[in-house]
């Protein structure tokens, strides 16, 4: 079983990106224009209507709007945090709100008043505690404050409401009322207090870490591209892994021109934590320390085997480059030409390289997302009889158009037993065409126009052009999560119409693409967001790049065994049980939580 992101990303769509600071500024003055009259007619009746109404509205321009403007002031510098996620356009819209949580009880209080006089001065005090448990759950939930710093920043708010409406005589000048506030929020607060600790020890109880702080350090990199948080909270469930990377380099002599790496290492989870930015940082450290043309593609692995964090990803390449100055690695001659077999849905190239024969999996133009590395294995152990050296495998990642609703593909499945006799198939062909003469050109280029939202990383468009005895094969590697349906067989279309004679257009899986909207939810295939003209133009240039920088080359290879911390299968299955087990138990909380509010209505006719 593997990480479910169905999961994640319906938590991805439960968030929402607030309008510009002065939209909001806008709506937040309407709505306290709006709630002012409401409140205004249900407390004062007459038959001038229109008038009442405009005075209302005035009423909460200058008796509701100052506190609510007043307390992100107070209550910025006791929620401020290293990841910096309240901003005070974010601290307006939970005033906001909060505000509405204050005026539905405060309303009908008012109504109500013809029933008791006691109705209305009920009605704002549940408000008020219906909006203090709001933030409580807010401030601790979403930036995993103590419990104290919590409840003093969330009571900004709503102290500075009451004051208002005393000093403005809407509420009678008691000496008693905050103290009967207090009396009768500690039942609320407890239990949203409580609410959280449950959805808490939920997770904890699984994994090890509480789901507050997973909570608070995703939330953190979603709105605040902060890392740091999550990555120190994965790295205490992760494990040590020993995880294969294949090296392909091409040089004459001394002189290095190109270099393919494929890790098997998964470059996720999300925007900027872990390994997501893993292919671009691999692709960058190799270029500047070597000055040639590198590409990275996918090889198998799922969200199992993302690291931990960044600093794992300097150590594979690390481990990289301390390899390409080595001198371990196998000649790759002969070479054959890129050749594919079909069966069913899957498509498998073969290219041999000396004793490596590496095989490309695509299932396009069906969608597909993850090979299972143990597909790899299989494949290895299936064709013992047909190749007695190495075996790589590169999952090609070039079609989805469902989002996150797709399974890894494992070894057992109907799927993978075709990728294994297409395998064979392709092999086959493969060694009949090998050749000792090879000649190797890159290019690099950019997407016009193109960044991460448009589904396009900062590695761009790598192109590779293979040469063997007069037949070409391109390998064209774009920076970016997955491919919508069709657009890999027009590129491939276009670059074919060049004088290749096969092509296959593969994507690095980054997930520096993923989370950046709330499309598709939080995945960003290539193609989706981006008109398909200006892809096929960078793919073109990349491949023009590399034809007139073809050169006779060595090729030669290595399978370096990296190690590494990841989150791990067992992980990632409690990861993906815990999200489901604690909105279970969030929602079970809520019941206690509307209980507490009703419950302090009762106490509240008795002390007024």
């Amino acid at each position: 079983m593997s990480f479910d992101l169905g999961d994640v990303a319906r938590l991805y769509n439960k968030l929402f990106t607030l309008p510009s600071s002065l939209t909001l500024l806008f709506v937040t003055i309407i709505a306290h224009f709006l709630i002012g009259m409401l409140i205004w007619l249900s407390h004062f009746s007459s038959p001038y209507l229109l008038s009442e109404l405009a005075s209302g509205g005035f009423w909460g321009l200058s008796v509701l709007l100052s506190p609510s403007l007043a307390s992100l002031f107070v209550s910025a510098p006791i929620v401020r945090e290293e990841s910096g996620i309240w901003t005070l356009r974010r601290l307006l819209g939970l005033n906001l709100f909060a505000l509405f949580f204050w005026s539905v009880p405060a309303i009908v209080g008012g109504f109500l008043r013809l029933l008791t006089p006691q109705a209305l001065t009920v009605g704002v005090i549940v408000g008020v505690e219906a909006m203090l448990l709001l933030r409580v759950i807010v401030f601790k939930g979403v930036a995993d404050l103590s419990a104290p710093r919590s409840v003093v920043a969330a009571s900004t708010q709503p102290l500075l409401l009451v004051a208002a409406l005393i000093f403005s005589g809407f509420l009678p000048a008691s000496t008693t009322l905050f103290a009967e506030i207090a009396a009768v929020s500690v039942l609320p607060v407890s239990s949203g207090l409580i609410y959280l600790y449950v959805v808490d020890i939920a997770v904890k109880k699984r994994l090890g870490v509480g789901g507050l702080r997973l909570l608070y350090g995703f939330l953190a990199e979603w709105l605040s591209d902060y890392p740091h948080v999550l990555e120190r909270t994965l790295s205490k469930i992760g494990c040590e892994e020993e995880r294969p990377v294949l090296i392909l380099k091409f040089a004459s002599g001394s002189h290095l021109h190109f270099v393919l790496v494929v890790p098997t290492v998964h470059p996720g989870p999300l925007k900027t934590v872990g390994g997501s930015m893993m292919p671009h940082m691999v692709m960058d450290a190799v270029e500047r320390r070597f000055h040639c043309v590198t590409g990275v593609a996918h090889g198998p692995s799922t969200h199992a085997q993302n690291p931990v964090s960044q600093s794992e990803v300097v150590k594979l390449i690390e481990s990289v480059l301390s390899s390409l100055s080595s001198n371990e690695y196998v000649s790759g001659f002969p070479v054959s030409p890129l050749v594919y077999e079909e069966i069913g849905k899957v498509k498998v190239g073969c290219q041999i390289f000396g004793s490596l024969a590496l095989f490309i999996v695509t299932l396009a133009p069906h969608s597909f997302d993850d090979l299972d590395p143990k597909l790899m294995d299989e494949l290895s152990f299936s064709l013992t009889k047909d190749w007695k050296g190495n075996i790589f495998l590169i999952d090609a990642h070039n079609c989805n158009e469902s989002g996150f609703d797709l399974e890894p593909i494992e070894p057992g499945t109907q799927v993978a037993d075709e990728i294994i006799m297409a395998a064979r198939g392709a092999l086959k062909k493969a060694k009949k065409l090998t050749s000792c003469h090879v000649r190797v050109g890159g290019g690099r280029t950019q997407v016009r126009n193109a960044g991460v939202r448009e589904g396009i990383g900062r590695g761009g468009v790598t192109a590779f052009l293979i040469d063997v005895e007069g037949f070409l094969s391109a390998y064209v590697i774009i920076d970016g999560n997955n491919m919508v349906p069709g657009l890999r067989e027009k590129i491939i279309e276009r670059v074919c119409s060049t004088g290749v004679q096969t092509a296959e257009v593969l994507t690095s899986d980054t997930h520096e693409t993923n989370a950046v909207s709330l499309r598709l939810g939080g995945a960003n295939p290539v193609g989706s967001s981006i008109d398909w003209n200006l892809v096929v133009d960078a793919a073109l240039e990349a491949v023009s790049q590399a034809e007139r920088s073809m050169v006779n080359v060595e090729p030669s290879f290595v399978v370096k065994k990296v190690h590494l911390k990841v989150i791990g299968e067992e992980q990632i299955r409690a990861l993906s049980a815990v999200i489901q087990q604690a909105a279970k138990e969030a929602k079970r909380a809520i019941v206690v939580l509307a209980l507490s509010l009703l419950l302090s209505i009762i106490p509240l006719f008795l002390l007024l």
